[in-house]
């Protein structure tokens, strides 16, 4: 049972272990009420053994399992939610000019782009902050690592938008880079 004191991870991702435990006793219940003979093995956490009556093939087995895969599901879901939503704040940060990084554009150029995206951040850290937006939004609060692994994946677009406009300076070209498509 989860502690009252202190939420766990599951809880904090949206998981109710309480309803989860009541869900699978009645399941079990349920589930038991259909054994036949060939049932090797009370239902467990994750599976159960079944042997079928398979004609022609020698004592076969079928294993049942199932992962508990709804807190998976919603720290996917969060990462990616967030890893789109930054990636696309941090790319607006970056076209602020197609030929000038970042460093020679300046960090406080064009002031309403910038309140622009900082608003948005306040907004996308409310949802995963307060309870009654995080469950509108089917997200869940994230470890310190899956953080690293969003910022750095959100981060990969302007990291790429940023070397493409180096390069033209180094390599001789001026102006934006061009992409040649085949006719």
């Amino acid at each position: 049972m989860s502690s009252p004191s202190k939420p766990s991870a599951y809880a904090r991702a949206g998981v109710d272990i309480d309803a989860q435990e009541k869900g699978l006793a009645q399941v079990k219940r349920l589930a038991k009420s259909t054994f036949t003979s060939g049932v090797l093995s009370e239902i467990g956490s994750f599976g159960g053994l079944f042997r079928p009556d398979l004609s022609g093939m020698t004592e076969p087995v079928l294993v049942a399992s199932a992962d508990g895969v709804g807190t998976k599901l919603a720290v996917a879901r969060t990462a990616a939610f967030f890893t789109i939503s930054l990636a696309q704040l941090s790319y607006a940060f970056a076209c602020r000019s197609d030929r000038h990084t970042m460093p020679q554009v300046g960090p406080f150029t064009n002031p309403p782009l910038i309140l622009g995206i900082a608003g948005a951040l306040v907004m996308q850290l409310a949802v995963m902050a307060v309870p009654p937006l995080r469950r509108l939004f089917e997200v869940s609060v994230l470890s310190g690592a899956q953080w690293l692994l969003v910022v750095g994946l959100a981060l990969a677009p302007v990291t790429l938008v940023e070397v493409l406009k180096w390069v033209p300076r180094r390599g001789g070209v001026s102006g934006s880079v061009r992409i040649n498509r085949p006719a």
